[in-house]
């Protein structure tokens, strides 16, 4: 295995690929410990499968919040569970590491990165700021000098670029993404149905009958919780009409982040956005109809990316393997 590794550590999944190898991991961003020693028990998908459901000894946690690092410790150890399944730290090995930085981030922010990945076992951490990496992943000819915007919808935040001549020109960043969608299914089941989900069931939710489709949509879906009245378990019938109601508020958030950035943007390069439009990646930007709506508020055309969900990692993987030619797409190197 290859000794140079890119990682996009997302708040939902965390994407490991190597130099000449692309993609090797994808797993969730989640892991579980023991409450007093921090011993791991789980790390990835298994983790995930625990949220909500673990006694108070255990600790099932995300440590990735909003796309950065909220819990260095628990960020480190996930990460380090993760590269010891690709064989890819020992005590006599110890990888260079490529990691995704939002833009817009501080130096803190910056620094819990690097050092959740120096904990982890790197070497030495090279950051790259997240759209540059997912525009280039997603296929935007970021040398050139039209302007691409590209929105990366994560799970934890919305960052859009403006990007020409090898740089982002424009950006911007909000806190709302994919997470908001499932928090607003929540709050919406809460209040129309009183039934109280968990976040798992309300991401299930969101991916079988989520929509923002404008067309009828008689989709409907059976879902089970708790009663918010009688506190037993109850089940009811959603459907897509309504639900899309819920996520229309987020959705707006979104289109708000987006139209600020657009009105950064210069003349030269708003004529361009005009033609080519906006290319969607991130998981977030997969719920059904997104797109569409997007245009329809902001009457430019818009499209979701070929592979949204390894648009970054991809984008890794493209930087490692040109060597010299991408490195100028690093942004900051440490120790």
């Amino acid at each position: 295995m290859n000794n140079q590794l890119g990682i996009d550590l997302g708040t939902a999944n965390t994407r490991i690929c190597a130099k000449g190898e692309g993609i090797l991991l994808r797993a969730p961003s989640v892991i579980a410990v023991r409450r007093e020693s921090h011993a791991i028990l789980a790390a990835g998908l298994e983790a995930k499968r625990m949220l909500g459901r673990t006694p108070h000894s255990v600790l099932a946690e995300k440590p990735i919040r909003g796309g950065t690092v909220a819990d260095i410790e628990l960020a480190s150890l996930m990460l380090g569970d993760f590269l010891g399944r690709l064989g890819a730290t020992s005590l006599l090995r110890r990888p260079t590491v490529t990691a995704c930085i939002p833009c817009g981030v501080g130096e803190n922010a910056k620094r819990a990165l690097e050092d959740a990945c120096f904990e982890a076992g790197a070497s030495n951490v090279a950051l790259v700021e997240k759209p540059m990496a997912a525009a280039i992943g997603a296929g935007i000819r970021v040398a050139s000098a039209l302007g691409g915007v590209l929105v990366d919808v994560g799970a934890g935040s919305t960052s859009v670029a403006v990007i020409s001549h090898d740089g982002v020109v424009v950006s911007g960043v909000s806190k709302k993404a994919g997470d908001a969608f499932t928090e607003a299914i929540v709050e919406y089941l809460a209040k129309e149905h009183f039934i109280l989900v968990g976040e798992g069931t309300a991401e299930a939710v969101k991916h079988r009958i989520g929509s923002l489709a404008a067309t009828p949509d008689t989709r409907k879906l059976e879902t089970t919780g708790k009663s918010a009245k009688m506190g037993g378990a109850c089940r009811v019938y959603v459907s897509a009409v309504m639900l899309r109601e819920a996520l229309i508020a987020p959705a707006g958030i979104l289109i708000n982040t987006i139209r600020k950035a657009l009105e950064e943007t210069p003349p030269e390069l708003s004529s361009d956005i005009t033609k080519y439009g906006l290319l969607l990646s991130g998981g977030g930007a997969m719920l059904h109809g997104l797109p569409e709506y997007i245009s329809a508020a902001l009457g430019v055309r818009t499209s979701l990316s070929a592979h949204p969900r390894d648009d970054v990692a991809l984008g890794l993987a493209a930087i490692l393997d040109g060597g010299n030619e991408t490195a100028r797409y690093i942004v900051t190197r440490t120790r």
